[in-house]
């Protein structure tokens, strides 16, 4: 849609439709999931709170955003998704208030693997969800992230670094190089004599917990990606490159993975 194609939508009798132009919608937000919660929030202004909101999408992006945003949407919000037989419609201030972190959301979703953050092989969300629900600090650190666009501090990372230990089942680890080390000596053996290696049961090393410097890129990219949804608000936001926010420019002048 461009950008003089923008109008609000306003149907009486849901026969005739009646389009008025929108300036508060004439977005630089690229991402259609962001610019849903613009026409959200733009919709929630002038309704009441009789009134509700529908959202039809099959992505998750939308439902973590919507639960982010649902404090500042005071009309009943719904979430419509699902295909087939499997279609549901959620209301998504019921989940907001079944959740006590729900500013944390974006972040944890873009920390734990989104379309442009990886995830920890086998790890999925609801394994870290249930971790998070009862890890104060690491609830803490990951409201963090997405506060500035290109920063994450040192006390942000170490308690995501103890929270990505407890994701590999060691709770009582604060150091994933120390982590991945004796992870990797469980279960290989040094034999004396031949000075081999001895697998006992087949190692895929892409099941071990990432290094602190892969860690710290992934967080970096995880924080530029929260720092875009926690902004989806804003119609204009001014996004700096993510070169150097756990990306880098590669000789095609493309952006690559660092």
């Amino acid at each position: 849609m461009c950008e003089n194609e923008r109008h609000s939508l306003h149907s009486e009798d849901g026969l005739t439709v009646t389009a008025t132009p929108a300036l508060e919608l004439f977005s630089g937000q690229e991402e259609a999931d962001t610019r849903i919660i613009l026409h959200c929030l733009f919709e929630a202004q002038k309704s009441t709170s009789n009134s509700s909101i529908v959202v039809h999408s099959p992505d998750t992006d939308v439902v973590i955003l919507l639960l982010h945003y649902s404090c500042q949407i005071a009309c009943r919000l719904m979430f419509y998704t699902g295909s087939g037989n499997n279609r549901r419609t959620l209301d998504v201030h019921k989940f907001a208030r079944a959740l006590d972190f729900c500013t944390a959301l974006p972040a944890f979703h873009a920390f734990t693997g989104c379309d442009t953050t990886s995830a920890f092989v086998r790890k999925c969300k609801k394994g870290p969800f249930k971790i998070l629900r009862n890890n104060t600090r690491a609830v803490e650190a990951i409201k963090c992230l997405g506060t500035t666009p290109n920063t994450v501090s040192e006390t942000a990372f170490s308690e995501l670094e103890k929270f990505v230990c407890c994701m590999y089942g060691k709770s009582s680890y604060v150091d994933v190089n120390r982590l991945r080390y004796e992870t990797f000596k469980s279960r290989y053996e040094v034999r004396d004599l031949q000075k081999t290696l001895s697998i006992h049961n087949g190692v895929d090393i892409s099941l071990l917990p990432p290094c602190r410097e892969s860690l710290k890129k992934h967080c970096e990219r995880a924080n530029y990606q929260a720092y875009i949804w926690k902004h989806a608000h804003i119609a204009k936001v001014q996004l700096p490159s993510p070169e150097g926010c756990g990306w880098k420019m590669n000789e095609d002048g493309e952006i690559a993975i660092d």
